[in-house]
Formats: C-alpha cells, sequence, structure tokens
C-alpha cells in the first residue's frame, strides 16, 4: 500500500513539535483568551455560558488541538479530527455559537502557538509552520460544520427549532474565507498563567494583563 502524502511540509512539522514540546500553560485557554480581546461578540458569547457550557468549549478545543498535533505526518487524519471537530460545534449554535469564531480561531491559535518558537526559527518559518496547519485544520472544520447543517436541515424536521436562539448569521459562501494571520515576533501575548474567562468579573478585556517575555526559549 503506497503511504498517503502529508500535507505538512517536513520542516513545518519540526518546529511545530518543536514549539508543542517547549509550550507552558494550556495552548486552548489562551487561544481562548485571544479570541475573547480581539471580538467583542465573542468575550460576550462566553460571558452568557454556563461554566459548564465554557468547560466544554475550552475542553473541546484541548482535545482537538492534542490530536492534531499528534498527526501531524498523516493529513487524512487531520482532516478527520477537523471534520468532527467543525460537526460538533452545531449545537452550540443553541448557545449563540456562530460560524464566524472559527476565522477568529484560526487567527488566536496561530498567533499565540508563533510565540511558542521563542524566536528559536526565523520568524517567518515559524509563521508559515503553523499556518500551514492552520489551513489544513479550518478549512475541513468548517466543512465538517457546514456538511452537518445539511445533514440535520434534510433529515431533521425540527431543525429550525433546535437553533432558532441561535444568532449566526454566517453563510457557507462568506464561511469558506478563512483569515491568514501574519503576528509580528515584537507582539505581546496574553499571560499563560492567567484564567482566559473569569465569568464573576465584568469583561474580559479589562481583566487580562498582557506581559512580555512571553515566549519560551530551548
Amino acid at each position: 500500500m503506497v503511504p498517503k502524502k502529508s500535507g505538512i511540509s517536513g520542516s513545518s512539522q519540526a518546529i511545530i513539535n518543536f514549539c508543542i514540546e517547549n509550550a507552558k500553560g494550556d495552548v486552548a485557554s489562551r487561544v481562548v483568551t485571544r479570541m475573547a480581546n480581539k471580538r467583542e461578540d465573542f468575550n460576550q458569547f462566553l460571558s452568557s455560558l454556563s461554566n459548564e457550557q465554557f468547560n466544554t468549549i475550552v475542553g473541546s478545543l484541548r482535545e482537538y488541538f492534542q490530536n492534531v498535533v499528534q498527526n501531524l505526518q498523516s493529513s487524512d487524519k487531520i482532516k478527520e479530527i477537523s471534520v468532527q471537530y467543525g460537526a460538533d460545534q452545531v449545537p452550540r449554535r443553541a448557545w449563540g455559537f456562530k460560524a464566524d469564531y472559527f476565522a477568529v480561531m484560526a487567527s488566536a491559535l496561530t498567533t499565540e502557538c508563533v510565540f511558542l518558537d521563542g524566536a528559536q526559527h526565523q520568524p517567518t518559518e515559524a509563521i508559515e509552520a503553523w499556518s500551514e496547519l492552520a489551513e489544513l485544520m479550518f478549512s475541513n472544520i468548517r466543512d465538517g460544520y457546514y456538511q452537518r447543517i445539511r445533514y440535520l436541515r434534510k433529515n431533521s424536521h425540527c431543525f429550525n427549532q433546535l437553533f432558532t436562539q441561535s444568532s449566526d448569521q454566517s453563510t457557507e459562501d462568506s464561511g469558506n474565507q478563512l483569515l491568514t494571520p501574519s503576528p509580528s515576533p515584537n507582539r505581546l501575548s496574553p499571560n499563560p498563567n492567567s484564567r482566559p474567562v473569569d465569568r464573576r468579573a465584568n469583561t474580559l478585556r479589562t481583566q487580562n494583563t498582557l506581559v512580555t517575555g512571553d515566549t519560551v526559549r530551548s
């Protein structure tokens, strides 16, 4: 059997593995924090969640990301995992989740993971590696999300009742656009030790304190 070609180059895999091995703190929590800081509507979405729902959002992202980095050598496996993750987000429309958040998530994930490199590689190389992975991840996440919606619309007469609470105004055409982030190596990253969302406070924007030196060097 001929092995299938990986969608992630060998050099990019090496950089990604280096970053993950040197990561401090919870990457998923950092990504969610950055998303909330970048998008007020996502911040409001998180604030409306119960503690259990919030933990579900962060926990599912954490598990998904861990599965992806464990399968860097197989683009088919990453595609499978990503399609399933996208499909799993559809029921969360009832909580207020929007497909628009995927682009924000892609940007936040790439930015946070580039910081993990700690300038051990050329900035352009680290950005290219993570952008390459993010493109593979989120193009398939969107596919899984919209495939699930089409399936439910076709097979469930109660689809509209399930999602009448959703404020998701995205369309499939606009949803296929993916942000390609280009973070600067000099930008600051949120404190990895801070909780991404403290629901007892007023807003995330005033809580998160950005600190310098938030990169890991070997």
